[in-house]
């Protein structure tokens, strides 16, 4: 078995997805109750990724989240009966649905953000400004060329 040298792909998938997940599991226990214990994590993450201006559709979510359109859907219907979604027609295709954030969710959300701005700064603290920064602009860098990947793929 060969060892794997800094420059593996699979040490730059946990470089990525360790932070992510530090964030989440900080959320999750955060002292003021932000997160309910009865949301799963990819429950979470739907309520994260729809589209705050328009909604999202059930295939877009799926899609960004990288699960079955099946499983997306298990967990709207679990979302819309803990009343943080609602899904309404797709005034642009009536034949779609949108899934939309409810007040309870934007109230979720704007807690998260004031939660994961604390460990953001504390992670910005051990870093010092300076490092900070560049993360910052190479994090914001790396997702633009992503998207336009996605956009001309």
């Amino acid at each position: 078995m060969s060892k794997l040298t800094k420059t593996d792909p699979i040490d730059y998938f946990d470089l990525l997805i360790r932070p992510f997940n530090a964030l989440l599991e900080d959320l999750k226990k955060s002292k003021v109750e932000i997160i309910p214990d009865s949301l799963n994590d990819t429950q979470l993450m739907i309520i994260f990724r729809i589209d705050r201006e328009f909604g999202s559709s059930q295939s877009q979510l799926a899609n960004q989240l990288g699960i079955t359109k099946q499983s997306i859907g298990v967990s709207i219907n679990l979302l819309i009966k803990k009343k943080l979604v609602i899904k309404i027609k797709d005034p642009t295709d009536g034949r779609a649905s949108l899934i939309r954030l409810t007040e309870k969710a934007w109230q979720l959300i704007d807690q998260s953000r004031k939660h994961l701005r604390i460990t953001l700064d504390r992670w910005k603290n051990k870093l010092g400004s300076k490092n900070y920064k560049k993360l910052d602009i190479l994090l914001v860098e790396l997702n633009q060329l992503i998207k336009q990947e996605n956009i001309t793929n």
